[in-house]
């Protein structure tokens, strides 16, 4: 038999003070999950990065992440920090949103969004995984990229193709098979 979880939402009005009580006093009272919606005004992200540093059990959860403000390789990294930074209490909630956010606050043509959220789930998965980043989807193309975790350091390193093996006419800058590693800082 499983067991049932309580979840409420969180606002953030500014006043991180007032923010942090809530959420202490919500876990107190035995919310197993904190979640909040990001729309306008202040970003999700960071408010539940302050919420983990000032609790210790409760869940936190995005709810959403709309697709179209940030890509893909972004939310992945959004979340594997917020999930290390909350002592993997952080789950991970996406979504279109709809035109008037997307196109009226981002400035973002909301256009395939199954698609994207498709893209989006199959990129998030491919980052975590470790495996080399490559993603060829009706919203994204990546072109190859691995990162790891060597002695406490992010290292990065980007595979480039050549033009012929993916059907694309993409110059990204570089010599074609060539690779490049760089630390990250």
């Amino acid at each position: 038999m499983s067991v049932m979880k309580i979840s409420t939402t969180i606002g953030f009005d500014g006043d991180p003070q007032r923010l942090a009580q809530q959420a202490q006093d919500l876990e107190s009272a035995g919310v197993d999950l904190i979640w909040g919606a990001e729309i306008y005004g202040y970003d999700l992200i960071s408010t539940l990065g302050y919420i983990a540093a000032k609790t210790e059990r409760v869940e936190l959860m995005t709810g959403i992440i709309p697709l179209y403000s940030r890509s893909p390789a972004l939310i992945a990294q959004t979340a594997a920090t917020l999930d290390a930074l909350s002592g993997g209490r952080f789950i991970l909630g996406l979504g279109t949103s709809g035109p008037q956010v997307i196109e009226g606050w981002h400035g973002v043509p909301f256009s395939k969004p199954m698609a994207r959220t498709r893209d989006t789930i199959e990129i998030c998965r491919k980052v975590w995984s470790g495996d080399k980043l490559t993603h060829d989807g009706a919203s994204y193309t990546l072109i190859g990229y691995v990162q790891a975790l060597v002695a406490g350091m992010l290292i990065h390193v980007l595979f480039h193709r050549h033009d012929h093996d993916h059907g694309h006419d993409h110059d990204h800058g570089h010599d074609h098979g060539e690779s490049a590693v760089a630390p990250s800082g």
